[in-house]
């Protein structure tokens, strides 16, 4: 999937230090993307910057921040993969049943579909949370809001001819 993708997004690691024949032999070879978030620019996210990636510099443990304010500029746009969510999301009926998608065999199956939360909810909550409004993640985070709309939609936007980015 790495040499496959258009985008990859690695959040709080660089593969290139610390998975290096992964980065090496798969990343590089690929024709990604990289949108690296770090607290200080590593050699795997100078190398992806130089490719037409982006290298977000963000304040440690803001991560979660960071990634509900991108769910939220992907929702407010419409950018979210329709056609994935319905094959593979459970809904609120799916869920109160203890159903999801896919086998439930293991015990963190069930316990991710019994107390997990619908689509629909998860962007209710997301566009109705204060804490993932670009304002408050760029105030918090210290990354530009310019820099994760950006880096949502290199994730997520649609191109001209109605494809997705394989993210």
């Amino acid at each position: 999937d790495y040499a496959l993708a258009d985008v990859i997004f690695i959040s709080g690691t660089d593969p290139y230090e610390t998975k290096t024949i992964l980065f090496t032999e798969w990343m590089m070879r690929g024709k990604a993307k990289l949108i690296m978030v770090l607290p200080r620019k590593s050699t795997g996210a100078a190398y992806g910057e130089k490719l037409g990636g982006l290298f977000l510099q963000i304040i440690p443990g803001t991560d979660t921040l960071l990634h509900n304010a991108l769910c939220r500029v992907i929702l407010e746009k419409g950018w979210e993969d329709q056609d994935f969510i319905k094959k593979w999301i459970a809904n609120d009926e799916e869920i109160n049943w203890g159903m999801g998608r896919g086998p439930r065999n293991t015990p963190w199956q069930w316990r991710t579909t019994r107390w997990g939360r619908s689509f629909e909810k998860f962007k209710e909550w997301v566009l109705n949370d204060p804490h993932s409004t670009l304002e408050y993640a760029e105030r918090t985070t210290r990354i530009p809001k310019e820099k994760i709309i950006k880096a949502a939609e290199m994730i997520a936007k649609p191109r001209e001819d109605g494809t997705r980015p394989k993210a």
